[in-house]
């Protein structure tokens, strides 16, 4: 699939058409030809009835149960801007669980895409993982430090990418408390394709691999999922890998320190979602440095913004090119339009763009040399 062509082009040829149980929705087509196995999920394309929009559906491959149920509840609940953005949800009675959310597609589509157009190992991957490992990063520190929960399925089938190329972490099958009852929900399915769980037995930790569930109700949340994000991470890179020991030389030296404190044998020392946010891989990355501060453009000072923007004209040719058109040129698109509606006195009539926002034009205009070529 052509991760580019089909987010600038719309839906291509549909597959199926129908409802999504009661909700406003229709779904178009598959999300992908060449989608990875999603356990208990189907996902598909579909349309808003009210306004023509695309979202994603997840559909449960069978009636609701335990796992497809828990997702739905805790994917309503788990508001952040990494975690795959809820927007409707039903569960139908003797059909399936239907779980709607912002448009996405599978991570293997995103990261084949890119390898598809520039080879493998080139700077527009590198800075596309760098700032995608970071957002799920941010996501399990709000999962394990902020709502004390596991999620339990940390792996690249639970990650998923917005149109501007924004990584989203969904998969909320197992996701739960760590009670002294024991973690219910990672009793893990012992049942399904052999392929699927020895995939899987790569990601569990040493203690959740040999069941031993008194170690895991007594170790730390981020115990389980960081050492199932430091597998996650290496498997961007070198998605044939064995075990997280596993460091081929296409992991970054500046993360691959990171990746074996994650993956410790020791669940006590494996370091937390927020200490690794901290590192010098993350910490000292221009692109990610640029994508933080565009979140919080609107809160931005005049002068910081304008250094801003002179910085963006000086990088744009360097920005992976479904950032620059679907997340960078929206922002600065938002910028105007916020000031048109506002205006001077509150009149469109009377607005005009303060020196930091015209310094905003080049950067727009040379992200829409883009375009075309999409």
């Amino acid at each position: 699939m052509n991760f580019l062509k089909n987010t600038v082009m719309g839906l291509g040829s549909a597959f199926t058409s129908g409802g999504v149980g009661s909700l406003p929705f229709t779904v178009t087509d598959a999300a992908s030809d060449e989608s990875p196995v999603l356990p208990e999920f189907t996902l598909l394309k579909a349309k808003s009835k009210q306004d023509g929009s695309t979202v994603s559906v997840f559909k449960s491959q069978g009636p609701p149960c335990t796992l497809t149920q828990n997702c739905l509840r805790r994917i309503k609940t788990l508001r952040h801007p990494n975690v795959l953005a809820y927007i409707d949800g039903t569960e139908v009675v003797n059909g399936n669980v239907f779980i709607v959310t912002e448009e996405v597609t599978p991570l293997k589509s995103f990261l084949d895409d890119i390898r598809a157009r520039n080879g493998p190992n080139s700077e527009e991957e590198s800075l596309a993982v760098s700032w995608g490992l970071r957002s799920i990063l941010s996501a399990l520190k709000f999962i394990n430090m902020d709502c004390k929960m596991v999620h339990g399925r940390v792996h690249p089938e639970s990650v998923f990418v917005t149109k501007g190329g924004d990584w989203r972490l969904g998969g909320f099958q197992l996701t739960g408390e760590l009670t002294m009852d024991g973690p219910f929900l990672l009793h893990h399915r012992s049942s399904g394709p052999k392929s699927l769980i020895d995939q899987e037995l790569r990601y569990k930790t040493p203690e959740h691999a040999r069941s031993d569930w008194s170690s895991i109700v007594s170790s730390p949340p981020h115990a389980i999922d960081m050492y199932a994000f430091a597998c996650t991470a290496i498997h961007t890179f070198h998605p044939s890998f064995s075990s997280p020991s596993d460091l081929s030389r296409n992991v970054p030296s500046g993360l691959a320190g990171t990746i074996k404190r994650a993956a410790d044998a020791t669940a006590s020392r494996r370091i937390t979602p927020d200490h690794a946010l901290q590192i010098a891989y993350f910490d000292s990355s221009w692109f990610i440095r640029q994508m933080l501060f565009l979140e919080q453009l609107p809160i931005k000072s005049s002068d910081e913004k304008a250094d801003f923007y002179k910085e963006l004209v000086a990088s744009v040719d360097s920005l992976p090119k479904h950032t620059a058109v679907f997340k960078v040129l929206p922002a600065l698109k938002a910028v105007v339009e916020f000031g048109m509606a506002t205006g001077v006195g509150g009149k469109a009539a009377t607005y005009k763009l303060d020196p930091s926002e015209s310094q905003m034009l080049p950067a727009m205009v040379k992200i829409g040399h883009h375009l075309p070529v999409l």
